[in-house]
C-alpha cells in the first residue's frame, strides 16, 4: 500500500485515526480483504448448499461485521472489480468517488459509518459461492479436455512403440543375417589369405630353385665358394668401401673450408629414408629442392642408392647432391671414439637421454646398429660443415639426425606427415623429437593437433603447418568446358600406392554400381603396390573384384609412373577419386600431393575426407566428400559431377584457384625458410 499506515494489519482491536480520504482507503481495504477471504474459505468446497451457505452467513455475521467500516455491497464491488482497481477508479475519477458515496455513507462526513447487515452479507456469500461454482465448472471442463488429449498421446505413444518394436525386429533379422555372411566373408578372406600365403612361400622356393639352376648363380658359386675367390673378394670389397668412404669425407672437409672461407654457400644437410630415392616421395624432394631458395646448398644423405630413374625428372638436381655414406661396425666404432675424445659430455648426455626414452641400458644401446651408425651420421654432418640439419618422418634417419644436432649444437628441423600416430619402429621416439628439435614442420592443421596431444602443448610454439608444395607451373590448367566437351566414356582418375589405406576395393565396387546403373566410366588407377606383405595382398584383392566384377575393359591399372607420364591422364580425365581410408593401425593420409596435383589442373575431387583431404578440398567447393567405405555414396557423387554441369563448372574453378592460391610450393615454402633463416641467424643461443 502507498500509505504506511494503511499497511497495519486490517484488525479490529487496532485504533486508528484517519482524515476522510485516507479513511475511505481505509475502508475499501477492509472489505477488499473480506471479499478475498469469503472467496477462499468458499472455494475450499466444490458446491454451496444450504449448510455452507449458513456456513459462511454465519462467518460474516459473527466475524466480518463485527468490523465497523464492513458493507456488504463495498465487498461485492471489491470482488467484481478488484480492489486495486477500484480503489484507482476512486482517487483518480471524482464521479466514481461520488458514485461510492452515494452507495455506502462511511464516504460521507467523517463519522456517519454504518455497519453491514445479514442480509448484504448473505447476498454477498450467495454471488461468491456461485462464482466459485461456475470457475469449478470451467476448470473441471478444462481438465476433461486435457485426460481426452492425454488418453490420445498415449495411443500415439504405443502405436509409435509397437511401430519401433516391429523396426528393431526387422534389424535384428538383418543383422543376424549380415553377421552370418560377414563370418562366412571372413573364413573365406582367411582362407584367400592362408592359400595366397602359401602360394607365396612357394613361389618364392620356387624362385629360389631357380636362381640356384641359373648359369649366373652356377657360374657365381663356383668362382666365390667353390674356388676360393672370396678370400680375394671380400678384401678387395672392403678396401673399395674404405676408399668411398675416405673420398666421401675428404670431400666434406674441403667443402668446408670453402665454405668456412665465405666462397660458398652455407650447407644443409637433409634426409629422409635409408635408401634415396624412393619414387612416391616426391613431396620430400619438392621440400629438399626448395631448401636452395633459403640460400642452402643442399646435401643429401642416405646409407643406400636406389636406382635413378626412381628419382622424378623435376628433382634431378638432387642426384648430384646424394652422399651414400659407408656405414659398417668398424667406422661407426671410429666416430664414435672420435666424440668421445672431442665431446664426452655429449655422447653421455646423449646416450642418457636416449636410455630415458627407450629404457635402455648404455651398453644395449651402443650395441644397436641404427644408434652406432648416428654417429657416423654425426661425424659426416661435422665435416660437411653444415649450417642446419632437416630429417623428414620419425623413422632411423631422423634418429640419426637428433643425436647429430644434440652432438654438434646445429639447429634441426623434422617434417611430420602421418607416421607419428604408428607405434611401427621402436626408435620413433615422437616426444623426444618435439623437445629437442628448433622446427617442426606440420604437413596439416590436423597433424599439428596431433602433435601438440603428444607434446602435451609444451612445444606448440615450434610447430608450424606447411602443407606439402607443388609446382603449379607443373600442372597446368585444363578449363571445365574443355574438360566436359571431351568424348564419352567420361575418365576418371586416382593417383596412389595400392595398399589398404588408400580404400581402392570400394572405388573398384562404385564403379561396378555405376555400369549396373548405366553410367558408363573408365578409370585410371596411377600406381605400384606398396613392398609389404600388407601392399601385396591388397593388389591381389583389387584384380580380384575387377575380374570378379567383369570391370577389366573398365579399369585400368597402369602400375608405376613419373609426373610427366601420368600428367597427360590427369589432363584428360573429369574428376580425381581419393577413396582414402583410415585403417585400424591408425595409419592415414595427411594432404595427399597427387590431390593437390589434381586440383592445380582443374580437376574437383570427390573423396573420403579421411585424413586431412578436407583441408584442400572442402565438401562442396572443390569437391565432394562422402563416407569412409561406402561404395553407394562413392558411386551417387561421381554420378552427381559428372550430371550436374554448373557443379562441375564452378568445383572445377574452385579447385585450381585453391591449389594456386595456397599450395603452389612458392606460398608454402616461405614460412618454412623464414623460421630457418630464424634459427640459424648468428648470435642464436642454443642449449
Amino acid at each position: 500500500l502507498p500509505d504506511a499506515l494503511l499497511g497495519y494489519r486490517l484488525h479490529a482491536s487496532n485504533t486508528v485515526w484517519f482524515d476522510d480520504e485516507r479513511g475511505a482507503a481505509y475502508a475499501l481495504e477492509v472489505n477488499r480483504v473480506l471479499a478475498h477471504t469469503l472467496r477462499r474459505a468458499g472455494a475450499r468446497h466444490s458446491q454451496a448448499g444450504p449448510a455452507e451457505v449458513a456456513h459462511q452467513v454465519e462467518l460474516l455475521t459473527r466475524h466480518a461485521a463485527r468490523h465497523s467500516d464492513a458493507n456488504g455491497l463495498a465487498m461485492y464491488a471489491n470482488d467484481l472489480v478488484g480492489g486495486p482497481q477500484l480503489e484507482a477508479a476512486r482517487t483518480g475519477s471524482a464521479d466514481v468517488h461520488g458514485w461510492l458515496r452515494a452507495l455506502w455513507p462511511r464516504f460521507g462526513p467523517a463519522g456517519a459509518g454504518s455497519r453491514a447487515t445479514t442480509h448484504d452479507l448473505h447476498a454477498v456469500a450467495r454471488t461468491a459461492l456461485a462464482d466459485v461454482a461456475k470457475e469449478e465448472a470451467a476448470a473441471a471442463s478444462v481438465a476433461e479436455g486435457e485426460r481426452d488429449e492425454l488418453r490420445r498421446q498415449q495411443i500415439d505413444r504405443e502405436a509409435v512403440a509397437a511401430a519401433q518394436a516391429q523396426e528393431i525386429s526387422r534389424v535384428r533379422a538383418e543383422l543376424d543375417t549380415s553377421v552370418i555372411t560377414h563370418a562366412r566373408e571372413l573364413q573365406q578372406l582367411r582362407d584367400d589369405m592362408t592359400a595366397s600365403s602359401a602360394a607365396q612361400a612357394q613361389a618364392h622356393a620356387d624362385e629360389l630353385q631357380r636362381l640356384h639352376a641359373s648359369p649366373e648363380w652356377l657360374v657365381g658359386d663356383r668362382l666365390w665358394n667353390r674356388a676360393g675367390a672370396a678370400r680375394v673378394g671380400w678384401p678387395i670389397v672392403r678396401a673399395w668401401r674404405t676408399l668411398r668412404d675416405r673420398r666421401n669425407r675428404a670431400s666434406l672437409a674441403l667443402g668446408r673450408v670453402v665454405r668456412t672461407a665465405g666462397l660458398a654457400k652455407p650447407r644443409a644437410v637433409v634426409a629422409a629414408c635409408w635408401s634415396f630415392p624412393i619414387h612416391s616421395q616426391t613431396f620430400v624432394y619438392q621440400e629438399m629442392q626448395a631448401l636452395a631458395w633459403a640460400g642452402f646448398d643442399c646435401r643429401v644423405f642416405c646409407c643406400d642408392t636406389n636406382a635413378r630413374q626412381e628419382l622424378p625428372a623435376a628433382f634431378s638436381g638432387l642426384w648430384g647432391k646424394r652422399l651414400v655414406m659407408q656405414t659398417d661396425w668398424d667406422a661407426n666404432q671410429r666416430d664414435l671414439e672420435h666424440f668421445l675424445r672431442t665431446r664426452p659430455d655429449r655422447v653421455n648426455s646423449l646416450l642418457a637421454t636416449l636410455g630415458a626414452a627407450t629404457g635402455l641400458t648404455r651398453e644395449a644401446l651402443l650395441n644397436e646398429s641404427t644408434v652406432r651408425t648416428g654417429f657416423t651420421f654425426a661425424r659426416h654432418v661435422e665435416l660437411s660443415g653444415a649450417s642446419y640439419l632437416h630429417t623428414y618422418f620419425f623413422y632411423d634417419q631422423s634418429l640419426l639426425g637428433l643425436m647429430a644436432a644434440v652432438l654438434l649444437r646445429i639447429p634441426r628441423g623434422i617434417t611430420a606427415y602421418a607416421d607419428h600416430m604408428l607405434g611401427d619402429y621402436r626408435f620413433k621416439l615422437v616426444p623426444l623429437h618435439l623437445e629437442l628439435a628448433d622446427i617442426v614442420v606440420a604437413t596439416s592443421a590436423r597433424i599439428k593437433r596431433e602433435l601438440g596431444a603428444i607434446g602435451g602443448g609444451r612445444f606448440d610454439d615450434k610447430i608450424i603447418v606447411k602443407p606439402n608444395g607443388i609446382d603449379a607451373a607443373r600442372f597446368p590448367h585444363i578449363d571445365a568446358a574443355t574438360r566436359l566437351a571431351a568424348g564419352d566414356p567420361p575418365e576418371l582418375i586416382a593417383v596412389n600406392r595400392i595398399e589398404p589405406k588408400k580404400g581402392l576395393i570400394h572405388l573398384v565396387d562404385a564403379i561396378g554400381l555405376l555400369q549396373a546403373r548405366g553410367v558408363a566410366v573408365r578409370l585410371h588407377l596411377v600406381g605400384g603396390a606398396d613392398k609389404t606383405p600388407a601392399g601385396a595382398e591388397c593388389f591381389r584383392q583389387l584384380t580380384a573384384r575387377i575380374d570378379q566384377l567383369g570391370l577389366s575393359d573398365r579399369i585400368v591399372l597402369h602400375g608405376v609412373k613419373q609426373q610427366h607420364e601420368f600428367i597427360p591422364l590427369m589432363a584428360r580425365a573429369r574428376l580425381f577419386v581419393a577413396p582414402y581410408v583410415e585403417v585400424n593401425t591408425g595409419d592415414k593420409d595427411g594432404i595427399p600431393t597427387a590431390v593437390l596435383e589434381a586440383m592445380s589442373t582443374g580437376l574437383p575431387i570427390v573423396h573420403t575426407g579421411a585424413g586431412s583431404i578436407e583441408e584442400a578440398a572442402a565438401d562442396g567447393v572443390e569437391g565432394l566428400t562422402v563416407p569412409q567405405r561406402d561404395a553407394v555414396a562413392l558411386a551417387d557423387a561421381i554420378a552427381r559431377l559428372l550430371s550436374d554441369r554448373d557443379l562441375y563448372v564452378r568445383m572445377s574453378s574452385a579447385a585450381r584457384q585453391r591449389a594456386v592460391s595456397e599450395f603452389d610450393i612458392h606460398v608454402t615454402e616461405r614460412r618454412l625458410h623464414e623460421r630457418i633463416q630464424a634459427v640459424c641467424a648468428p648470435g642464436t643461443v642454443r642449449a
